[in-house]
């Protein structure tokens, strides 16, 4: 388990608005960004120094929609020095680039689900390994941190492989997501053991929902944790008698921490910890090195510049695609490639919308095009990602690339 310490202040946060709670059941829910900007302010009053904010279209619906979002964080700036966390979860049809847009307002922190789950009976929650890689890049280059959000101990394990890929530098921050169906149940014993699997350097709050919202609260005080309340999370402030306010829950936990001789964190206090940048400070970063997996050099830029000839004069069936390949380690970067109308273009970067994802290490990806790593069996144990499926895509782009070996 990391060490972790009670002398540590403790980081409250809280959840404004959520994704399931309805107007009808909470009348005085906020959900217009006015409201959640004022909401988020009575919290910053009562002691809490991170907000997490979902938007809400005017009938209660959600959406991420960046100009509510940008109103939010504009309205929070000018009054103080909160902490932003703005939410990527999928909503109905949204896709990727759709989900990246509340990162790309800037804020202080964003969440990252940390892989795909049956969340209750409610809906299937897809987190890809393509999409977590491209949302983790997303965050470094727009200078966010990612609040990682565990469901269960395999969700951890995602995070750590992604340690080693580089796609994170520490301090870690994990929200472990408790709950009765679907995740690692709320139970106090559980939740030790769940700590005994974060990497080092972690900072975490354990979230629970309705009556487990206050244990868990309790627990991450006593445990060295750090702490998340709100509507988002559970709608009453104690049996029978709902919550007058998130500020309300917000006030409780600050007792809490005062009466169990844990300090609470100042807004600063919580950059410094979490390792957030300072909006208001220009030479603030929430990253010490350059972007990573941007490098052009080695032989992944000959193979891809030389694709062009490779693959002119190929008819494989179902070849005319867009693909974005995320090649990562030494020698890796990202590159697109573009097949139609008798074309073939290529480069370094990313390109709008791509219909394939692949993602994979250099030199896996080098031995597949080499012959030296079997296509299907990198696939079979993870080597090679092809994104949303699109295996038909992947398979006819190698038969093609053979059969420009074999004619050149």
């Amino acid at each position: 388990m990391s060490s972790f310490s009670t002398d540590q202040p403790c980081v409250v946060s809280a959840a404004l608005t959520g994704g399931f709670a309805r107007k009808d059941q909470l009348p005085w829910l906020p959900c217009t960004p006015e409201e959640i900007a004022t909401s988020a302010l009575e919290c910053w009053r009562a002691g809490a120094v991170i907000c997490h904010i979902h938007v809400r279209k005017p009938d209660g619906t959600l959406t991420h929609n960046k100009a509510m979002f940008e109103e939010i964080r504009d309205r929070v700036r000018a009054e103080s020095d909160l902490n932003l966390n703005f939410t990527t979860s999928k909503i109905e049809s949204m896709t990727h680039d759709d989900r990246f847009e509340p990162v790309q307002c800037g804020p202080e922190l964003a969440t990252f689900n940390s892989g795909s789950l049956n969340f209750g009976d409610v809906f299937v929650f897809e987190n890809s390994p393509v999409f977590m890689r491209r949302l983790a890049l997303e965050m470094w280059r727009y200078q966010v941190r990612p609040e990682f959000e565990c469901f269960d101990t395999g969700h951890i394990g995602n995070i750590k492989r992604m340690i080693d890929e580089g796609y994170f530098d520490p301090p870690f921050f994990f929200q472990l997501v408790m709950l009765p169906r679907g995740t690692t149940p709320p139970r106090p014993g559980l939740l030790l053991e769940v700590l005994r699997e974060l990497p080092p350097n972690s900072h975490w709050m354990a979230v629970g929902v309705g009556r487990d919202q206050l244990p868990m609260n309790t627990l991450g005080i006593i445990l060295g944790g750090h702490v998340r309340t709100g509507f988002e999370d559970n709608l009453y402030y104690r049996r029978g008698e709902k919550a007058a306010s998130n500020a309300q829950m917000v006030a409780r936990v600050v007792r809490l921490c005062n009466e169990l001789n844990r300090p609470v964190a100042s807004a600063a206090e919580a950059r410094r910890i979490l390792k957030m940048r300072d909006p208001k400070d220009p030479a603030s970063r929430a990253y010490d090195r350059s972007l990573p997996q941007h490098s052009t050099d080695g032989t992944c830029e000959k193979f891809f510049a030389a694709l062009p000839n490779l693959l002119r004069g190929t008819a494989q069936p179902g070849l005319a695609s867009s693909y974005q390949f995320l090649l990562r380690g030494e020698g890796g970067g990202q590159w697109w490639l573009t097949i139609g109308d008798g074309t073939v273009r290529t480069g370094a970067g990313e390109i709008p919308t791509p219909a394939t994802h692949i993602v994979a290490s250099a030199a896996d990806w080098m031995g597949v095009v080499g012959g030296t790593v079997h296509p299907i069996g990198a696939i079979q144990n993870g080597q090679v990602i092809v994104g949303d499926g699109r295996f038909a895509a992947y398979g006819a782009l190698l038969q093609a690339m053979a059969a420009g070996k074999a004619t050149s």
